[in-house]
């Protein structure tokens, strides 16, 4: 039985906390053992092995196919180039950064010998096929980019969706056990499992690659959902599903329908939380809140992304900022909680826009929202909208206006010099509190944590200065930050 290794390349220093299992790949293991082939999967941001580490492991198999996006991409290349320095086996490279990048990398990178563009469900089985039948490349492939033994490449002009993601194998989760237990305010920790009902989404924001990648959207049964779900819930016990879909509030009945099925099987509420657009919480309204919260919702990732009007027009978000401060107050005012997408920069953003998403935080009651929401800029990731319009846009040109540009650097000097010791800090309190051990002083400390960029943000915005840079530095200075945060971790021994 011929054997293939799944990985998905690290992304090594991220300040995103949450890792879940790797579905995508999950799902083209499931394809490949359902036609008979012998397949593991390695996920790189699981324990962060070394490169070398996952190299000694692939050199093994008879096949790797690697899954990356254009932020781990780097690693990715360096797994396959090491690879082929000891071994000539076949390496497929799938992903968003490689659908929309396959001529570019097929032509300028030797180390992959085919790319799947799209969804690889089917691609990825007949793939193997060919290889293994063959000893090569041989078949035009619908969605796929490939070298043939004689160097030439054959290139895709077709991104592939599978038709009927009802009919596909649950995903493998041969190491879902392993992935950290979080607690939750209500309950002990829990394992975090994603669940992916649906796939695509109709919108078009401009940031976003999914629409280029799927633009039409196709759902699974909520029957379907329930004994996957079910499956989890059998295995593990003890389960938070984080629904993976890029929008899981399209249909709200459908959705309804899930969370009931899912309960009702297990039999008991199972706590969850899902993405949705703030339009989207308006127009189906309060009623499918309050079921949500009685039937076990713990929070709603929401895409608000500007709390300025000129900002979301260039977003193509289709929403306005009173629409957004609308949805966050519905979902708080059913107990559940917001976490809040958020750009603060792209190319075109003015001082007068960061001020009025000063205001608009405050009206909204997210100035301090935690994790941080001040650091991002739209970035020019392939097949979006932004960069049709901008292009691959340089750090240095970046944005127009000097000032916003100033500001925007004052804040990744903070993100850079200060923002993971915080995060070790909030780490510990936020445990405190949870478990009830905290007492006035350790929320004080909190509020202060949580707070200090916001105020920083604040005063960098509405300054009256022609050297940010100094200005920044004299405020840290002032508030005496860098000594007091040094003060709080001999407190809190970190």
């Amino acid at each position: 039985m011929k054997k293939i290794m799944l990985i998905n390349a690290p992304l090594y220093g991220s300040d995103d906390k949450r890792i879940f299992l790797p579905l995508g790949i999950c799902y083209l293991a499931a394809a490949l053992r359902k036609n008979e082939y012998c397949c593991d999967i390695l996920d790189g941001n699981l324990d962060f092995p070394a490169i070398d580490e996952m190299v000694d492991k692939a050199v093994n198999y008879d096949m790797v196919g690697i899954s990356s996006n254009t932020l781990n991409f780097s690693n990715a290349v360096k797994i396959a180039e090491s690879i082929k320095s000891i071994s000539d086996i076949p390496i497929l490279l799938g992903g968003h950064h490689a659908t929309f990048e396959h001529e570019y990398i097929i032509n300028y990178y030797n180390c992959f010998d085919a790319i799947i563009r799209g969804e690889g469900e089917t691609a990825i089985v007949q793939l193997c096929n060919d290889f293994f039948k063959n000893g090569l490349f041989s078949t035009k492939i619908n969605g796929v980019t490939y070298r043939n033994l004689g160097g030439e490449i054959c290139l895709s002009d077709t991104i592939i969706q599978e038709d009927n993601i009802e009919t596909l194998s649950f995903p493998i989760r041969d190491n879902q056990g392993q992935y950290p237990r979080k607690p939750l305010p209500y309950a002990n920790d829990k394992l975090y499992v994603s669940i992916s009902t649906s796939r695509g989404c109709p919108y078009g924001c401009s940031f976003c690659s999914v629409t280029s990648f799927r633009s039409k959207w196709v759902a699974r049964s909520a029957e379907s959902v329930a004994e996957e779900a079910y499956s989890l819930y059998k295995a593990f016990s003890d389960i938070f599903i984080v629904f993976a879909d890029d929008n899981f509030f399209i249909n709200p009945e459908r959705s309804k329908e899930i969370v009931g099925k899912i309960n009702a099987k297990c039999g008991q509420n199972i706590g969850f939380s899902f993405a949705t657009r703030a339009d989207q919480i308006i127009r189906n309204g309060s009623d499918y809140l309050r079921y949500f919260k009685d039937n076990g919702c713990y929070s709603i990732e929401l895409g608000v992304e500007s709390g300025s009007n000129n900002m979301l027009k260039r977003f193509c978000k289709n929403t306005t900022a009173d629409q957004n401060k609308l949805a966050i107050k519905m979902i708080r005012e059913q107990g559940i909680y917001v976490a809040v997408d958020y750009i603060l920069f792209d190319p075109e953003t003015s001082v007068e826009e960061l001020k009025e998403n000063v205001i608009f935080m405050k009206s909204a009651n997210i100035f301090g929202h935690y994790p941080p929401i001040l650091f991002n800029r739209i970035k020019p990731y392939p097949g979006t909208k932004f960069t049709e319009q901008y292009g691959y846009i340089s750090d240095e040109n970046y944005f127009k206006n000097k000032d916003v540009k100033d500001i925007y650097e004052c804040l990744q000097k903070y993100k850079e010099e200060l923002h993971r010791r915080i995060a070790r800090l909030m780490d510990i309190i936020e445990l405190n509190i949870q478990a009830g051990n905290a007492d006035r002083s350790q929320k004080g400390d909190y509020i202060w944590l949580k707070m200090l960029c916001y105020n920083v943000f604040e005063k960098l915005v509405n300054c009256n200065t022609s050297n940010y840079y100094e200005y920044y530095d004299s405020l840290i200075n002032d508030l005496k930050v860098k000594t007091h945060i040094s003060f709080l971790e001999n407190k809190y021994g970190t």
